[in-house]
């Protein structure tokens, strides 16, 4: 996510763990019967203004390649039985006391 949308790393997860993108930032990200796709690419990524560093909301895109990277981490996340929607997090920790990633 760094290296395809230039996004910091306590924009993906915060410091405490107590807060980070979630798949409803992703409007053009679509999730249907275990698939993901974009409806455009490069694809649109909301910074709510909570995860801004300057406290505003802000946009930036991800790339073809990224999308890509994204598409199969949500798809594995899915196989092993997880269920998303717009509330998951972008993340899924393996070990921690939250629910989301910490920097």
């Amino acid at each position: 996510m760094v290296a395809h949308s230039g996004l910091r790393l306590g924009v993906i997860g915060d410091y405490q763990g107590k807060n980070e993108l979630l798949l409803r930032d992703f409007p053009e990200l679509k999730i249907y019967d275990g698939k993901t796709w974009f409806e455009k690419i490069p694809t649109l990524i909301i910074i709510r203004k909570d995860l801004s560093k300057a406290g505003y909301q802000y946009f930036t895109f991800l790339s073809q390649e990224g999308c890509e990277y994204l598409r199969d981490y949500l798809e594995s996340r899915m196989r092993k039985g997880e269920t998303l929607n717009g509330d998951s997090p972008l993340i899924n920790p393996k070990v921690g006391r939250t629910i989301f990633s910490s920097t």
